[in-house]
């Protein structure tokens, strides 16, 4: 039961991020869905599973979700009401955060009772089954003609987010939610360095302070 929820909560969360990514930039759903996420994830652990959390942990939750925006925003107040604007006007990126808090709360849940590696398989063979019944109606080919052309690094790409998931939830059997959750967005200032070395994206100042910003924020939770 626990791994089928969790299939079902994913498999939601796939497909409502495709549905803001065909509704809106990249930059606009990406980091809104990443800090709404954790800071759902936080209030639910507080509240309603009563976890324990300091007021320095708190204070470094939120200054990663500050460092997420500047990341992405920069400084500029104009365009963060401008982003606050389009939220309004296009709900999905808030949506996402919501799917993002709900599988996480609920993974933290069903560790307790499905050891990791074997709630992550049931997840993974229940998307299949329902992703895999969405992609035959919407281009079955198309992804085939994707594998073929690249199925080397498609393999891999999933093998290691399948691996992190993994040690993420191994991880939730032993930490609060409302600290592995902010933690989990280390992966933003990763990937923005790995797009500079390998796909030379521009790392310019932004990105260098929020990266800084949200650095600052992770060594307060794990102080």
């Amino acid at each position: 039961m626990w791994g089928i929820g969790s299939a079902i909560l994913h498999s939601i969360y796939a497909l409502i991020l495709t549905k803001a990514y065909e509704k809106n930039d990249f930059t606009l759903v990406y980091p809104i869905a990443r800090g709404t996420g954790p800071l759902i994830v936080v209030i639910v652990g507080i509240f309603i599973l009563k976890e324990e959390v300091g007021s320095i942990t708190l204070l470094g939750v939120s200054i990663i979700m500050i460092g997420i925006y500047v990341l992405y925003s920069g400084f500029n107040l104009r365009l963060g009401l401008q982003t606050f604007k389009m939220v309004l006007h296009s709900p999905w990126p808030i949506l996402v955060g919501f799917t993002i808090a709900s599988y996480t709360i609920f993974d933290k849940m069903a560790v307790a009772f499905v050891p990791p590696i074997i709630l992550n398989l049931i997840d993974n063979l229940g998307q299949i089954i329902i992703l895999g019944n969405k992609v035959k109606k919407k281009g079955q080919m198309a992804v085939f003609k994707q594998w073929k052309k690249n199925w080397f690094k498609m393999a891999v790409g999933g093998a290691l987010s399948g691996l992190a998931y993994i040690l993420v939830l191994i991880v939730l059997t032993e930490v609060p939610v409302s600290n592995v959750s902010p933690l989990r967005e280390t992966s933003i200032v990763m990937g923005s360095i790995l797009g500079f070395l390998f796909l030379k994206e521009n790392f310019g100042l932004s990105k260098i302070m929020g990266s800084i910003i949200i650095f600052a924020g992770v060594v307060l939770i794990v102080w």
